[in-house]
């Protein structure tokens, strides 16, 4: 968190976002020492046996009175409340990657070596194909080739990024670019800067720097190329969803589409490639 908030103060740009995250870290605090105090007095319940102590409300209100007990008692007070603080923020953070895991796709099983090759018909595809002679498992030479299967577009091939994913790519391509602006001594154009970074990344490859990391890729519904036009109105959306205080680009943790308020107005998807593109193939 200081790290964070040391590289977003020494861009200049960056300063915009920090109230931001320290207002979601204060959030993510309160909401794990929520979390925390229920699950204290869940384990006092289940300890007594009482089905009555179960429910979510009574189980704040137990553990909230255990814990304000135990702050009465000097030095115990201060441990209490130091573990209490870093508890309940390890536990959004354990919460926020939990659900981050739960988002990314399932990795492909590949079958075991040779294991097309059991049984008779694959020896008989060996012999077949050893010998000369036509097996179970060799085409004739005179058959017609199968036809090629007509290709999906990459809308249909590939899983929607989720909500953690595209803001960890926004928020490398946040450093790049106020970095880049400090280096050119244009800060106060760091909006143009942006702009035009934005505009022609997704017009030239369909993904920026931040993407190419995490390996996502912006992608039109209709299955045409994000052109030039498309890309300036995308970017100028995620303008106005920042300007609206983030609102835009939060409506992805909620959204069925996994889209945000430039996704939809730009007709545009985030994908999750199963492998990022190198930057030295650009």
């Amino acid at each position: 968190m200081p790290l964070a908030v040391f590289i977003l103060t020494a861009t200049g740009v960056g300063l915009v976002v920090v109230p931001f995250l320290l207002a979601a870290v204060a959030l993510g605090a309160v909401v794990g020492k929520v979390a925390f105090l229920e699950w204290l007095g869940f384990k006092v319940g289940h300890g007594f046996g009482a089905r009555g102590l179960q429910s979510g409300l009574l189980a704040l209100v137990i553990g909230t009175v255990i814990i304000v007990l135990l702050y009465l008692v000097p030095v115990v007070g201060l441990l209490t409340f130091t573990l209490m603080s870093v508890w309940g923020f390890g536990v959004a953070v354990t919460a926020a990657f939990g659900g981050l895991k739960k988002e990314l796709p399932a990795k492909p099983t590949r079958p075991p070596p040779g294991a097309g090759m059991s049984g008779p018909a694959g020896m008989q595809t060996v012999v077949g194909a050893e010998t000369g002679t036509p097996g179970a498992g060799a085409p004739a030479a005179t058959g017609t080739m199968p036809s090629a299967l007509p290709s999906l577009p990459e809308m249909l091939c590939y899983p929607r990024a989720g909500f953690w994913e595209r803001m960890a790519a926004g928020f490398l391509d946040i450093v790049l670019v106020s970095l880049l602006a400090r280096i050119v001594h244009l800060v106060p154009l760091g909006f143009l800067i942006a702009l035009a970074y934005f505009t022609g990344m997704w017009a030239w490859k369909g993904n920026t720097i931040g993407g190419i990391v995490l390996g996502l890729k912006v992608v039109r519904m209709d299955g045409q190329p994000v052109t030039f036009a498309v890309a300036l109105v995308r970017a100028l959306a995620a303008a106005f969803s920042i300007v609206v205080l983030f609102l835009g680009f939060l409506w992805i943790a909620w959204d069925a589409e996994r889209q945000g308020w430039h996704d939809k107005i730009a007709g545009t998807v985030v994908l999750k490639l199963p492998r990022g593109t190198p930057l030295v193939c650009l």
